[in-house]
C-alpha cells in the first residue's frame, strides 16, 4: 500500500493481491510457530534443522513477496499487449 497510488486502494486487482500475500505470511508465521513450540516441547529432530527450515520458509515469503506482484504486472501488460 506505501508504494501504490491510493486510486488504486480498493481495485479488486489490488486487494485480491493482497489478500494472497496477507495469507502467504500467515502461514509463514503459524509453520513457524508451530516449529517453536515442536522444538520446545518435544525436539525430534536437531536444532539446526528447525532453524533451516525456518529460515528457508521466510526467505521464500520474501522472494515470494518481490515476485508475485511484478509477475501479476507482466502479466496484466502482456494481456493488455495482445488485446
Amino acid at each position: 500500500r506505501e508504494h501504490t497510488d491510493p486510486s488504486l486502494w480498493n481495485n479488486p486487482a489490488f486487494l485480491r493481491t493482497n489478500y494472497f500475500m496477507t495469507a502467504i505470511w500467515g502461514v509463514v508465521f503459524t509453520i513457524n510457530a508451530f516449529l517453536a513450540w515442536q522444538r520446545s516441547i518435544q525436539p525430534a529432530m536437531p536444532g539446526w534443522t528447525y532453524e533451516t527450515i525456518s529460515y528457508s520458509l521466510m526467505v521464500s515469503a520474501m522472494f515470494i513477496s518481490i515476485w508475485y506482484p511484478e509477475y501479476l504486472r507482466r502479466r496484466r501488460n502482456s494481456q493488455a499487449a495482445q488485446s
